[in-house]
Formats: structure tokens, C-alpha cells, sequence
């Protein structure tokens, strides 16, 4: 028997009938052929993980909204979209909107600031509830790199606040890398982490000189297009567009999910938040129609891959131009 902490991607329907939930511990007995796993066994343990929180807020929002874009709903503020609706939003290069990051963890952090300004609690008493808070969501998602990162982050930058130490939040961020490493150092081989980090330490570079969003979201992008050419051999030109256009309809969504997921709503609200989310993935589909996703063959990979390393060099280059000869003025 061996431990790992390594993700593991295989089929298990073809093993067990033994019906398996999000949260559950499972035994698997197989062997591991380089990132493959021969599964010849399954079964769930006695126990519950600490996991089995992401399935308990499934099955109520699923129980509260019994309409086909469940999983949308549920997928915006805990990720794991998949099948035909992932299709659509990886289309547009808005996929990452469902995939828990740092994106979804810097909103509830401000969600939740904005929550305390309704209040009268302490300073550093916020700082210590939001960190609390945040690890609780990140238990909930199942740990995903990019979560991993913001959460940790976050963290940090919250603690050093908390004991009056003055850090640069690159140099955090560097030591959040690190530690991932050192915790797995696998993890230098995972798409979302490669995503994930080269986008948080492009936005932090950016910030330095503006806090303008089209700027801040084309450098995520830039970032995050070398990996996305490397790994899914292709992207999509709209992507900083649509993540701009997206980013108040992705708020509504969550606001929406955690409404069903507090309570159960009368079916004519269902039917109107089920009729919301067919008119945006009609929008979608008729925009991927028009202005296809990008796939490129291994060779042109290796060519763009190389040429957007290249971009968004010149892109930082212009930013510290720009805004350094504005400062001297």
C-alpha cells in the first residue's frame, strides 16, 4: 500500500458498481504506468474526508435548483465544470471562470470586506476571520492549485498585516511557490500551476504601475497563453474580451448560486435563473460560431508557444515605459 499525494485521473466505471460521491475516501488497488493508473479495484472506505463539504453543498443546491444548469450554478463558486457545458466556455476562453482560482477567492475576499464594513469588528480580527474563512473555501474545493495559491497568499499578506511586517507580496508569492514545491514537486508539471502563478506574478508586476482592469486582465491573459498553447494546443483571440464582459455576469451566478444554496426558492424563480443561463450559453455558442477556439498542431505549438513568451515580455516592457516616463513627468 502506498500514500501519494499526486492527482490521479482514471475511469472507475468499469471496475465497481459501488456508487461514490464527492467527499468520499476510496480504496484503489492498480498499478501506475507514468501518468496513467490501471485501475482493477475500487471501493468506498468507512469514513468520510474532510472533502464530503464540497458534496454536502452539492446536494443542497441541486435539491434547491432541480433545473439541467445545476451544475453551472454549483461549478462557478466550487469549479469541476465539465462535458458539453465546459465546451461552451472553453470556446471563449472563459472556461477558467468554472475552474476554482484565484479569481473566485479574490471575490470572496472582498465580499467579505465588504461585509465588515457593515460592521464594527476589529481590524485584525477581520484579518483573522477572513483567513479562517477562506482555508473553510478552500476545503471546499478540493484544494485546486490556483485556490491553493490565492488562499495562501491571501493568507500571508493578511498575517504580515496582523504582525506589522512590511513584505513585498511578490516575494510572498515566491515563497507560496516554493512551498507548493517542496509539498509536491510534481506540481511543477500541472497546467494550474504553471497558469496559475505566472498569472498571479504578471498582475502583481502590472499593479506597480496601473490598477486599469482591460490592462491587469490582457496580462493574465498574456500570462497564461504560453501554457494554454503548450497544453491544450490552442486558445482563444476574444478570451481578455470575454473575461471582461463575463466578470459581472460570472458575479450574478454566484451571487445566484449562494442564494440556492441558503434556500429553497419558488419554481418560478427557477425557471427564470434556468432561462438566464440557456440565453448565456446560447450567446456563447453563437459567438464560438463566428470566432472558432484556435487549435494549432504540435509544430505550430512549439512555434506560438515561444512567440507569446516573447509577447508578453514586450508587453511588460511597454507597461514600465510608459508609466515610469509618466512618473518622471
Amino acid at each position: 500500500m502506498e500514500k501519494t499525494n499526486e492527482k490521479l485521473y482514471f475511469s472507475y466505471n468499469n471496475y465497481t458498481t459501488d456508487p461514490f460521491k464527492i467527499g468520499n475516501k476510496v480504496y484503489i488497488v492498480g498499478k501506475k504506468f507514468n501518468d496513467n493508473f490501471e485501475t482493477k479495484h475500487m471501493a468506498n472506505s468507512s469514513k468520510k474526508s474532510i472533502y464530503s463539504l464540497r458534496g454536502f453543498f452539492k446536494k443542497r443546491l441541486y435539491k434547491n435548483f432541480s433545473y439541467n444548469n445545476n451544475e453551472i450554478l454549483f461549478s462557478v463558486i466550487f469549479g469541476g465544470l465539465r462535458g458539453k457545458n465546459a465546451e461552451n466556455f472553453r470556446n471563449t476562453g472563459l472556461l477558467h471562470l468554472f475552474a476554482v482560482s484565484g479569481f473566485h477567492v479574490y471575490i470572496i475576499y472582498l465580499a467579505l470586506y465588504f461585509l465588515y464594513s457593515q460592521t464594527t469588528i476589529y481590524i485584525i480580527y477581520r484579518r483573522m476571520l477572513t483567513i479562517i474563512f477562506l482555508f473553510f473555501y478552500l476545503i471546499t474545493t478540493g484544494f485546486s492549485d490556483s485556490a491553493t495559491r490565492a488562499v495562501m497568499l491571501i493568507s500571508l499578506i493578511e498575517l504580515t498585516k496582523i504582525l506589522g511586517l512590511n513584505i513585498d507580496s511578490k516575494n510572498l508569492l515566491g515563497l507560496v511557490g516554493v512551498t507548493n514545491i517542496l509539498y509536491n514537486p510534481t506540481v511543477v508539471f500541472s497546467p494550474g500551476f504553471l497558469m496559475s502563478y505566472s498569472a498571479a506574478l504578471s498582475i502583481l508586476l502590472i499593479i506597480e504601475y496601473t490598477k486599469n482592469p482591460l490592462i491587469i486582465s490582457f496580462s493574465a491573459f498574456l500570462a497564461v497563453l504560453p501554457w494554454s498553447i503548450l497544453f491544450f494546443k490552442g486558445f482563444s483571440i476574444i478570451s481578455p474580451l470575454m473575461s471582461i464582459i463575463f466578470v459581472p455576469i460570472t458575479y450574478s451566478l454566484m451571487g445566484i448560486s449562494i442564494l440556492f444554496l441558503l434556500f429553497q426558492m419558488p419554481d418560478i424563480l427557477n425557471k427564470m435563473i434556468n432561462t438566464y443561463i440557456e440565453l448565456i450559453k446560447t450567446f456563447l455558442r453563437y459567438i464560438s460560431n463566428y470566432i472558432p477556439y484556435i487549435h494549432l498542431n504540435v509544430k505550430l505549438s512549439i512555434v506560438f508557444y515561444i512567440l507569446s513568451f516573447f509577447l508578453l515580455i514586450i508587453f511588460h516592457y511597454i507597461i514600465h515605459k510608459k508609466y515610469s516616463i509618466k512618473e518622471e513627468l
